[in-house]
């Protein structure tokens, strides 16, 4: 079991700071916070590219879709922002 944290616009938009859930790699874990977005706030319009585009943070250290997870780890979601 993983602790997933989700911040900036991502966290308002889909209406989850926080869930824990079981996946293997942060790519299984993709989907299943989407899926938890959906049941938190039925009307958000977030989608998986929206979810595909944070940038994922496991323990302290940024990590691409392909790493492994393991009991315990944090997972923290953070959406890529830009401005100019």
């Amino acid at each position: 079991m993983v602790t997933v944290r989700v911040f900036g616009v991502f966290r308002l938009d889909s209406g989850v700071k926080r869930m824990e859930a079981d996946a293997a790699t942060v790519r299984e874990l993709l989907p299943l916070v989407l899926e938890e977005a959906k049941r938190v706030k039925p009307d958000t319009k977030v989608t998986m590219k929206d979810v595909t585009g944070c940038i994922v943070v496991v323990n302290g250290k940024q990590v691409s879709h392909s790493a492994e997870l393991h009991d315990g780890d944090e997972v923290m979601l953070v959406p890529a922002v830009a401005g100019g």
